[in-house]
C-alpha cells in the first residue's frame, strides 16, 4: 500500500502542488500519519524519483491572482483524485463492508423479492402459461451473545398464475433456539395446528434446538460463512443516496469457485453421508448469477443495500417436462405391453403349427397357418407416435421376420428410455426372450442428478435494504404459543399406544385372553414395543409399559399415559386406555 502513496506523491508533484497540501490530500483520503510519514521518508532517500524543482516553480511567473487560483484548482483536484483512487477503492471498501457486517449487533432490514416463469413451447392443454410470486419482508434482527440472530420480521406473499391472484400475510419471530410462526389468519395452517376443538392459537413454536441440527453444526455453518469471499467489487458506478446516506453504487462478480466450496462445507456439515456433488455441479453449471449491484457507505463502510438478479429453476416448464416424461414413459409401456401380446399369440401359433408365422411386409402374417394367426391375435398393434429418446420415425415401427425356417423369430422395436431392464434404444424379442442391440451414445442423466433435469429458465430478483445499525432492539416472545416440538412428542404418544392397542387386539384374537404382561405381545405381534416420553412432572408415574394391567381374568386390559399438551382432541394431561377406546 506504500508504493500506492509514493505513486500518488510523485503524480501531485509534477502538478506543482506543495508538500503540505498532498500531506492534506492524504489525509482527506484515510491515509494515516504514520503512513504519509514514511512515504516522505522514502521519498527523500537519495535513490528516490524525483520531480525537477524549475517543474514545480511554474506558477510564480504567472500573475498572482491566476495563480492562486490555479492553486486552488489543483489542491481541489489533487484531493479528490487521492478521494476517489484510493478512498473508494473497492478491494479496500469491501473488505472493511464485510468486516461491518461480521461486527454487526442489530439493525432493520426489508427484502423485495420476485420470481417470474414462463412455460417454453406453450401449449393449450397446460393450465397456465406463466406464474410470478412476489414476497415483501421487513423487521428488525439482533444478534445474541451466541452469534445467533434473533429476529421479528412482517412477510406479504403474493402468487399470480394466469386469472388467479392468491396473496397472504405472515409474521415470524426467533428468540434462541425458538422460532415462532403467525398462524391465525391463514386458515389451513390455523386449522392444521389447533391443539384442540375448543382451543385456538395465533403462533406456533418451534424449538430448533430438537430439529436435528446441533449447535456446533450452526456454527460451523457460520463461520464457513464468515470465511468464504462470495462477492467482489468490480466496478464503482457512481454515488447514490440509499436511506438518506451518501453511499458508493458498485457492481459486483460472483465467485462460483467460492459458492462451490461453500456448499459442499454446509452440506457435509449438514449430512456426511450424502455425496451431493453431483447435485452441487449441475447447481453451477446452470446457475448465471447475472446481475450483483451492492451499496456501501462513503463514510461508514456499511453495506446498506444488495441487489441480485438470477436464473432460476422454473416450476412450470420442470413440472411441463415431468408430465411430458410421464407421458414418454406410458408410450414405452405401450410398446412393452403390444410386443409381449404379439409374443403370446407368436408361442400359441406355434404350438398349434410346430413353427412360428411368415413374415408380410414386417409384420406377422394373419393368414399363415393351418390354424390363422388371426386365431390367436386379431389385429396386430401399431408402436404409438412419436418415437422416443434417440429413436427414428423408421425404428419405432415394428418389425416382424421368420428365422431358423420357422424355429425362430425376431421382433424388433425401440424404446425411449429403460423400461422393464430394457432399452434404450433398438430391442430385439425372440423365442428367448428380449435383448437390447443397441444404446444411445449419451443416455438420459443419471436420475440421482436431479438438478440435470430441471430447466433453469425461471427469473428470480432479489433487493436487500439495511438501517439503523446498532440501534436498540427489542423483540417480545407471543404468548400462548402452540409449541409445535411438543404437539409432535404427543401425537407420536397417542401413536405409539395405538399401536399397543392394535397388537393387544391380534393377540386377543389369537388367544381369546389378554397377555398378563404387555412383552408377551412383543415378538409376534408388535417389536419393539415403544415406550412412552412423557414421565416426568405431571406425567410423573408413567412407567416404561405405559401402566400395563390385565384385567377381569384376561378379558380386559388398562394402558395409561400422559400429554403434556392438548394433541389430537385429547387434553393434557393422564389418558387411560382400554379394549373400548381412549378416555
Amino acid at each position: 500500500m506504500q508504493q500506492e502513496v509514493l505513486e500518488y506523491i510523485r503524480k501531485c508533484q509534477a502538478m506543482g502542488m506543495s508538500d503540505q497540501a498532498i500531506s492534506s490530500g492524504l489525509k482527506n483520503a484515510g491515509w494515516n500519519e504514520t503512513a504519509i510519514s514514511q512515504a516522505w521518508a522514502e521519498m527523500k532517500k537519495p535513490n528516490a524519483q524525483t520531480i525537477p524543482n524549475e517543474l514545480s516553480l511554474w506558477g510564480k511567473y504567472k500573475k498572482i491572482i491566476l495563480g492562486a487560483a490555479i492553486l486552488l484548482l489543483l489542491l481541489g483536484g489533487g484531493g479528490y483524485f487521492a478521494y476517489a483512487q484510493y478512498y473508494s477503492h473497492p478491494e479496500r471498501v469491501w473488505t472493511a463492508a464485510t468486516q461491518n457486517v461480521l461486527a454487526l449487533k442489530s439493525g432493520h432490514i426489508r427484502i423485495e423479492g420476485n420470481y417470474v416463469d414462463e412455460v417454453e413451447n406453450k401449449d393449450e392443454n397446460f393450465l397456465t402459461e406463466s406464474i410470478e410470486v412476489a414476497l415483501s419482508s421487513e423487521g428488525d434482527f439482533l444478534i445474541a451473545q451466541n452469534n445467533q440472530p434473533d429476529f421479528a420480521i412482517k412477510s406479504n406473499a403474493s402468487i399470480k398464475m394466469g386469472d388467479i391472484n392468491l396473496g397472504v400475510d405472515g409474521e415470524s419471530r426467533k428468540l434462541g433456539d425458538n422460532l415462532y410462526y403467525k398462524i391465525s389468519g391463514i386458515p389451513f395452517l390455523g386449522s392444521l395446528f389447533s391443539g384442540s376443538s375448543d382451543q385456538k392459537h395465533d403462533w406456533i413454536k418451534i424449538d430448533l434446538s430438537k430439529q436435528g441440527k446441533t449447535g456446533e453444526q450452526i456454527k460451523q455453518i457460520q463461520d464457513t460463512f464468515a470465511q468464504v469471499r462470495l462477492f467482489k467489487l468490480e466496478t464503482l458506478l457512481g454515488t447514490e443516496k440509499v436511506n438518506e446516506k451518501s453511499t458508493w453504487h458498485y457492481q459486483a462478480s460472483f465467485d462460483k469457485a467460492e459458492f462451490r466450496k461453500y456448499l459442499e462445507t454446509v452440506l457435509k456439515t449438514i449430512d456426511s453421508k450424502n455425496d451431493a456433488t453431483k447435485d452441487i455441479q449441475s447447481l453451477l453449471e446452470k446457475l448465471d448469477l447475472r446481475k450483483v449491484e451492492v451499496w456501501i457507505g462513503k463514510w461508514d463502510r456499511r453495506i446498506y443495500q444488495v441487489y441480485l438478479e438470477t436464473n432460476f429453476p422454473s416450476v412450470l416448464n420442470a413440472s411441463k417436462a415431468s408430465s411430458e416424461a410421464a407421458i414418454k414413459t406410458s408410450r414405452d409401456a405401450r410398446r412393452i405391453a403390444d410386443i409381449t401380446q404379439v409374443r403370446v399369440a407368436l408361442e400359441l401359433f406355434y404350438d398349434d403349427n410346430n413353427r412360428y408365422p411368415k413374415a408380410i411386409n414386417g409384420l406377422p402374417d394373419l393368414a399363415d397357418g393351418k390354424t390363422k394367426f388371426s386365431t390367436y391375435l386379431a389385429t396386430i398393434p401399431n408402436a404409438p407416435k412419436p418415437a422416443d429418446g434417440s429413436c427414428g420415425e423408421q425404428e419405432n415401427l415394428y418389425w416382424y421376420e421368420q428365422q431358423e425356417n420357422g424355429k425362430n423369430y425376431s421382433l424388433r422395436f425401440c424404446l425411449g428410455s429403460v423400461t422393464q431392464d430394457n432399452g434404450p434404444g433398438l430391442v430385439e424379442a425372440t423365442k428367448d426372450g428380449l435383448k437390447t442391440l443397441n444404446s444411445p451414445a449419451n443416455p438420459t442423466p443419471d436420475a440421482q442428478d436431479s438438478l440435470s433435469k430441471i430447466p433453469f429458465t425461471g427469473t428470480l430478483t432479489i433487493k436487500i435494504n439495511l438501517s439503523n445499525f446498532n440501534q436498540p432492539v427489542t423483540i417480545e416472545e407471543p404468548q400462548g404459543a402452540l409449541d409445535y416440538s411438543k404437539q409432535q412428542e404427543n401425537t407420536g404418544e397417542i401413536s405409539s399406544v395405538r399401536q399397543i392397542m392394535t397388537a393387544l387386539e391380534l393377540y386377543f384374537a389369537d388367544i381369546t385372553i389378554y397377555p398378563s404382561q404387555l412383552d408377551q405381545v412383543m415378538n409376534d405381534y408388535i417389536a419393539p414395543i415403544p415406550k412412552p416420553k412423557n414421565t416426568t412432572g405431571e406425567c410423573s408415574g408413567i412407567r416404561e409399559d405405559f401402566n400395563y394391567l390385565q384385567l377381569e381374568g384376561g378379558q380386559g386390559y388398562s394402558l395409561e399415559f400422559c400429554l403434556t399438551e392438548d394433541s389430537g382432541g385429547l387434553k393434557q394431561g393422564k389418558h387411560k386406555a382400554n379394549p373400548s377406546g381412549i378416555e
